[in-house]
């Protein structure tokens, strides 16, 4: 099925079903080529509350209006019986990651030993700052030194062995 408006056609379902817009040959379910192609989903019970995602030159957007305000994007699972919230961005730009009040630029919670890991992919390298009932962590999980460093100079330095410099990286102590 074609849909034409002034000689050209604009919509086309082929015969697996896939709809084009803006291609004669959709190959996937929903296909739609534009200069700036845009879905754009609208909430008809309020004011000015619509999401779009959109693609331009190489980025991927997601925008959620609220009336005049930025709207709230949320990233949630669904097993067929219970919505999972895994993350969401509030109007004020804060990333909230197991929690859907943030009350930071980035918030992470976990009922279990939260933890934040940043890992080298060349070495294995791993950092973690954690939160558990009784204690806060800072530092490596793999048998590596570990350092803080002020102006990109490294103002403490703990090595795997347990020693600790103050001013140096070779402690002896």
């Amino acid at each position: 099925a074609r849909i034409f408006t002034n000689g050209a056609e604009r919509l086309r379902v082929d015969s697996s079903g896939n709809v084009g817009i803006g291609t004669s040959s959709p190959n996937e379910p929903l296909h739609i080529v534009n200069s700036d192609p845009k879905i754009k989903l609208q909430d008809s019970d309020g004011t000015n509350q619509v999401s779009t995602i959109f693609h331009s030159g190489s980025v991927l957007a997601f925008q959620s209006r609220n009336n005049t305000a930025n709207g709230t994007i949320k990233f949630s699972g669904y097993d067929g019986s219970t919505v999972t919230e895994y993350a969401r961005f509030t109007p004020g730009g804060k990333l909230g990651i197991g929690t859907s009040s943030p009350g930071t630029t980035l918030h992470l919670y976990n009922a279990s030993d939260p933890t934040v890991r940043v890992q080298d992919s060349s070495s294995g390298m791993v950092v973690g700052l954690q939160a558990n009932d009784s204690a806060g962590f800072v530092g490596t999980t793999t048998n590596s030194d570990f350092g803080i460093r002020t102006n990109n100079s490294t103002r403490l330095h703990i090595e795997n062995s347990g020693n600790v410099g103050i001013g140096t990286a070779s402690p002896n102590y």
